[in-house]
């Protein structure tokens, strides 16, 4: 096992993931018309060990990097992990991907 760190961003609350506008402009992502209407970014595809994302969340903390309804956190994992977000109703996680089988079902 490696002694290497990822960083990864998740939502520490139920609720939502979310950006605030300065923290999705500031990780390169599109704002539109209704971003700025609701004042955050729902972005699901941006990668949450994003370097952008993780620096902007350690340097200006949870309160200024989400949106409504997100308090983010950083959870650090080893390096060599393979991981995925495990989300109920808002509240996540980083959890280590492995393989799952289920009957067949007709």
């Amino acid at each position: 096992m490696s002694d290497q760190i990822r960083k990864v961003v998740v939502n520490d609350d139920y609720g939502s993931f979310s950006l605030s506008l300065e923290c999705a402009a500031a990780c390169g992502l599109e704002i539109t018309d209704t971003d700025r209407e609701i004042g955050h970014v729902y972005n699901f595809d941006i990668a949450r060990d994003c370097a952008d994302l993780v620096n902007y969340v350690e340097h200006y903390g949870s309160a200024a990097a989400g949106g409504k309804g997100s308090k983010l956190a950083i959870v650090e994992i080893p390096a060599d992990v393979k991981w995925f977000i495990y989300e109920q109703d808002g509240l996540e996680y980083v959890a280590e991907q492995h393989r799952i089988w289920c009957p067949k079902r007709d």
